[in-house]
This record gives structure tokens, C-alpha cells and sequence, in this order.
């Protein structure tokens, strides 16, 4: 075995080729091996060092270093069988890429080269099967991106932490694809002796601080923005109930063997309105559950409405944000309803439990009411009013006297 300027022979000890001497022994009466090279280090370090003085590999006990000294142009490099770059650590850029030499920027640059048969995955992440693991809420993989990240100051738009860009598919013939997607969660389940109290495949939402804002601010856990989708071919109409939307819940179908009863079971279900905290206030409407704010709402089911707490008769009332039914008690004259929270086009329906007076376009501190011709309303115990609020006044609808 010799290099330049050195030569020696099996077993026979090297000085002078590095900081350090090491044995070039015989590999053939190592177990498992047969002609081939063991280099034995006399020390805790064997380092290769190029003519500059800087060290290229060191070979310690304990670890393995390329390009101990930080040289820029001192790149490391794996091919694979067709991959000229399937490894390559560029020191300058102080980047890893897979599959090419990475861009400046990108600390992991994985970039797929085309392939022509097969169907090739740039990246898979296999969990393990894990058993008797410590209790513990520790995800499979963790972007573990909560830190301050701070620019010279400017004007930016749409700062996003992951970004995952959608795919164009195409065929060399007519074809039909009957969902293309570019992210599809899978729904996680429990095994033996879980017991779960909520199961959620796509969870969003945390505590955020936000220390300065625009009048224009907004925040939503989920948002779709602004976005166009052009249709190139021909076919029409388009047939499908679910055409076009934003959004779109298909159903889920929930089996048991066992005899389970859900009473509330819903495709959407949303918890209520936002709530006010600190010194937050929701003025001059709001909070709401759903705000729609133009085009036409279309309910093809059936449409149920709950009914509101009891309200006491007053010449001022103010109606509750849990129904549009109310059951007027007492027997107090009525002359105005708060208008707060309520908006044009709003209907409500009053059932008085007693006999009470409706005034007619009478002044207090909310909203007149506007009766049929232009007189009182003398409702009895069961009689029904139905309002609208016309944005400034509430008007009688129809009446129904029991």
C-alpha cells in the first residue's frame, strides 16, 4: 500500500504522512473480512489534510468530520447510480441539497428528477410502530417553527411559515380523474384500551398575540382567500350539486355494531359567536355565529330555528340573542324593542302568555313599532305578532289572534 512519497507493507507502522502515525494491518484475518485495507490509528485521531493545512476527514473515536477547519470551497458530494448529486453539502452556502446542489437560502433543498415510468414520491416519512412509549403528546413530525424571525423594516405581503404549492396534472391521452388533490389528511383512530373524547384529522387554532394591527385587520384560524378558477373545457352544464365553493362538507357516515344514540350529530357545527375579552368590545352589531356578507343563501333541508329565553313585558324590551321566538310574560305595555344587534330585514315572532297592549309607533328607548292600521294591539294570553326591522322602525308582519 503506498502514497506519494510514502510506501510500506502490511503491518508496518507510517510516520510523517499526517500529525500522527497509524498501522496499515491486514484485513484477512479480520472476521467477516477478506482482502481488503484496515487502517488502525495509533491515536484517538487520524486526519486527512490537503496541501492548503486545512483539514479535508478526521477519523475520531467518537465521531467523523468533513471539513473540520470551515472551508468554503470544500464541498462534500455522494453520486448515486444516476444521480450525479444524490448528497451534496455545499459549504459556502452552509445548505444541504438531495437530488442537485442546493439553492442559496434553502438549508434542505430535496429536488425529484423526472422520471418517465413508475410512480415516484420526492419524500416519504414512515412512523414506527411504537410499543410500551411513556404516555405523552410528542407528534410524529414536529415543524417546530415558534420563534421571532425579524426583518429590516418595509412593507410585506403574505408572510407564510409552510407553503405547499399545487400540482398541474396532464395525461398523453383523455382521461378522467375523479378527485385531484393537493393535500389529503387521513383521519387518525384508536386501538386497544383508548377511550377517546374527541377525534379531529385537521386541528387549527392557538393562542396568538398580535402587538400592532391595521383598521383593516382580520383574523381567521381557517381562510380562503381571493382566488380564480378557469375552466378551459367545454362541458355544460355542470351537473354536480357541489359545483364550485370555497368550501365544501361532503357527509360522514358514523357505524357501530352497538346501539349508540348521537343527538346533535351535524356536518357543520360551529360553537357560537366570538366572546369579548379584556377591554374587546363588538359594536355597533355582532358577535356573530355566521356572517354572510352578500349573495344568496339556498337551504334545500329543512331550516330549524331555536326558540329564545322568556321575556318580561316592558314599555322597553330587548329581545335575546338565542332565538327569533320569544314568549312575551306579563302583562306590561309594550312600546319599543332594542334594535341592538339586529339588522334590517330581521324577523322575530312575539307569543304573549297574557294580555298585554302593543303600542303603536310609539317613542322609548328602542326601536317603534309600526302595527296595522295605525292602532294598538291588544294581544290576549297565546296571540302571536310577527315583526320586521326595517332598519329604523320594527313593522307588523301578520298577527294571528287565539
Amino acid at each position: 500500500m503506498a502514497w506519494p512519497g510514502y510506501s510500506a507493507g502490511y503491518g508496518d507502522a507510517i510516520s510523517g504522512f499526517v500529525d500522527t502515525a497509524f498501522l496499515v494491518n491486514s484485513a484477512t484475518n479480520v472476521s467477516g473480512l477478506n482482502n481488503e485495507i484496515l487502517i488502525q490509528s495509533l491515536t484517538a485521531t487520524l486526519s486527512f489534510i490537503e496541501s492548503g493545512g486545512n483539514n479535508l476527514l478526521d477519523l475520531i473515536s467518537t465521531e467523523v468530520v468533513i471539513n473540520e477547519d470551515g472551508v468554503s470551497n470544500v464541498d462534500f458530494r455522494v453520486e448515486g447510480d444516476t444521480l450525479t448529486n444524490l448528497l451534496f453539502i455545499d459549504a459556502s452556502q452552509d445548505n444541504i441539497g438531495i437530488g442537485k446542489a442546493p439553492t442559496a437560502n434553502y438549508l434542505l433543498h430535496v429536488n425529484q428528477p423526472a422520471s418517465t415510468s413508475g410512480s415516484p414520491t420526492a419524500m416519504v416519512v414512515t412512523g414506527g410502530a411504537h410499543t410500551g412509549l411513556t404516555s405523552a403528546t410528542t407528534p410524529d413530525v414536529d415543524f417546530a417553527l415558534n420563534r421571532t424571525v425579524e426583518f429590516s423594516s418595509g412593507n410585506l405581503d403574505d408572510i407564510t411559515s409552510v407553503q405547499i404549492r399545487g400540482v398541474t396534472y396532464a395525461a398523453t391521452a383523455a382521461s378522467t380523474y375523479t378527485g385531484v388533490h393537493t393535500v389529503w389528511i387521513h383521519s387518525a383512530g384508536t386501538g386497544a384500551n383508548v377511550s377517546c373524547a374527541s377525534a379531529t384529522p385537521f386541528l387549527v387554532g392557538d393562542n396568538v398575540t398580535y402587538s400592532a394591527h391595521t383598521a383593516a385587520f382580520g383574523y381567521a384560524a381557517i381562510y380562503t382567500p381571493n382566488h380564480t378558477v378557469t375552466l378551459s373545457g367545454s362541458t355544460s352544464p355542470l351537473t354536480s350539486e357541489e359545483t364550485i365553493g370555497a368550501c365544501n362538507f361532503q357527509q360522514v357516515t358514523v357505524t357501530s355494531t352497538n346501539a349508540i344514540n348521537i343527538p346533535d350529530a351535524a356536518t357543520l357545527f360551529i360553537e357560537g359567536p366570538p366572546i369579548a375579552g379584556g377591554s374587546i368590545s363588538f359594536t355597533p352589531r355582532g358577535p356573530y355565529s355566521i356572517f354572510v356578507n352578500a349573495g344568496i343563501c339556498r337551504f334545500d333541508g329543512r331550516m330549524l330555528f331555536a326558540k329564545g329565553a322568556d321575556i318580561a313585558s316592558g314599555n322597553n324590551i330587548t329581545l335575546g340573542t338565542d332565538g327569533n321566538y320569544f314568549d312575551i310574560t306579563g302583562t306590561t305595555q309594550v312600546n319599543t324593542i332594542s334594535a341592538t344587534n339586529w339588522i334590517a330585514g330581521s324577523i322575530v315572532v312575539l307569543q304573549f302568555d297574557d294580555i298585554v297592549t302593543v303600542a303603536h309607533n310609539t317613542a322609548g328607548t328602542g326601536a317603534s313599532i309600526l302595527l296595522a292600521s295605525s292602532a294598538n294591539f291588544s294581544a290576549t294570553a297565546n296571540d302571536t305578532l310577527t315583526l320586521v326591522y326595517d332598519g329604523t322602525t320594527w313593522r307588523e308582519v301578520a298577527r294571528t289572534a287565539i
